[in-house]
């Protein structure tokens, strides 16, 4: 018998200290990516056939007419469709509700999916579009860093910074498995036999 083991990713967060410019341009990125969801949420309401693909096609043809989107990193505009896209995903296999449009208390955060927009230098963190901003480092993440995510809370900011630790899924054998067959029909006759 088989048992399958996988070393979990580890996700270490960090407190950030942008400068003012720094946090204005983090705000606003919040509120482009805000403005992307719900553009594309009203998008799959009207037309239930437009999906993930679709829309990320379509959003190279908006970063040409909207210049707010010609400011955020490519990437983390693509996750916020896909953050949608999984929303729907758990609405249709009935986990959660239809997906709402955000308010802007609602959505606070944005991703960078891969190790290119983002990397930790000199106790620093790099932020394509964005630039190095100061943060907290209390630990260092072990591995190498799959993706980043930026939270705004009230008026602090974190990063949570997920890294790979490189163990892949092992198969180890299972030396002591102990099998239970258990036979209603036996039961019973054991009962009555008592």
């Amino acid at each position: 018998m088989l048992r399958n083991r996988r070393e979990h990713d580890q996700v270490v967060q960090f407190r950030l200290y942008p400068t003012g410019e720094q946090a204005k341009i983090m705000d606003d990125t919040i509120a482009t990516c805000r403005h992307l969801y719900n553009d594309s949420l009203g998008e799959r309401s009207v037309d239930w056939d437009v999906g993930f693909y679709e829309q990320k096609q379509l959003l190279t043809l908006r970063k040409q007419d909207i210049k707010y989107y010609k400011q955020v990193h490519s990437q983390v505009l693509q996750d916020v469709l896909l953050r949608l896209d999984k929303s729907y995903q758990a609405f249709f296999k009935k986990i959660m509700k239809y997906p709402k449009f955000k308010r802007r208390e609602k959505y606070n955060s944005f991703t960078y999916p891969q190790h290119g927009g983002f990397r930790i230098r000199d106790n620093k963190l790099v932020l394509s579009s964005i630039g190095t901003i100061k943060l907290k480092m209390h630990r260092i993440p072990i591995g190498m860093l799959k993706r980043c995510t930026v939270i705004r809370d009230v008026d602090q900011w974190y990063a949570c910074v997920t890294t790979d630790d490189g163990i892949d899924a092992v198969q180890e054998p299972i030396e002591n498995a102990v099998g239970i067959c258990f036979d209603i029909e036996a039961m019973r006759l054991f009962k009555k036999s008592l």
